[in-house]
């Protein structure tokens, strides 16, 4: 699908109610239940899905980009900066000479991807332990007052931010990826240039 109004066969100044009217025809008549196109049908509920949201409607109409192709270039704007930011910091190092000259460089950049994946994908696991642990005690909450359940405010607040948290490292776990797939464009042609002072050291941090 590249453009959820045409999708639903429907003009840039559409209303909320033609919006709804036209994703409910076309998703009875396209329905795979109803003998209907299944590719279809997941297209116009991704059509509604846009054109239903204030903010992604915004989006496509001031860009003409859907959300998906938003998060991609997202991803991929932030995976060049990181890798130039990463690079250029390994490069500037005063001590370059002694701690990489010695080292397959290329090898050295990957070790430092790996390391920070390493580090995101056990925050991630920690982090969505709480969420499940979190909706365990929120259900074993029974409020028999009238007033607001402030309880269960406090845990479902905790739970959305740790849920945005988890949500933002899966971007930075892609964002990874990429920077590994942009550096293997390289070869390195690794010679040994000084024959002392050899380091190991990949706890570089390329976020500064």
């Amino acid at each position: 699908m590249n453009n959820p109004y045409e999708e639903l066969n429907l003009s840039k100044d559409a209303t909320r109610d033609q919006i709804k009217k036209a994703y409910r025809n076309l998703s009875k008549l396209h329905h795979p239940d109803k003998k209907g196109n299944s590719d279809k049908f997941r297209d116009i509920n991704k059509a509604y899905e846009i054109l239903q949201d204030e903010e992604k409607r915004k989006y496509f109409d001031e860009t003409g980009l859907l959300p998906d192709e938003q998060e991609e270039n997202t991803i991929k704007g932030k995976a060049r900066e990181n890798l130039y930011n990463l690079v250029k910091r390994i490069l500037s190092d005063k001590n370059f000479i002694q701690r990489y000259a010695n080292m397959d460089f290329i090898n050295t950049v990957l070790n430092i991807i790996n390391s920070n994946r390493i580090k995101i994908e056990e925050t991630k696991k920690g982090v969505t332990k709480y969420c499940e642990t979190m909706k365990l005690v929120l259900d074993r909450f029974n409020y028999k007052g009238e007033s607001n359940d402030f309880i269960k405010e406090i845990i479902e607040v905790s739970i959305k931010e740790e849920a945005e948290h988890v949500q933002s490292m899966e971007i930075e776990l892609k964002v990874l990826t990429l920077m590994k797939e942009l550096i293997n464009n390289y070869d390195y042609n690794f010679e040994e240039i000084v024959d002392s002072f050899h380091t190991s050291d990949t706890t570089f941090n390329y976020w500064g």
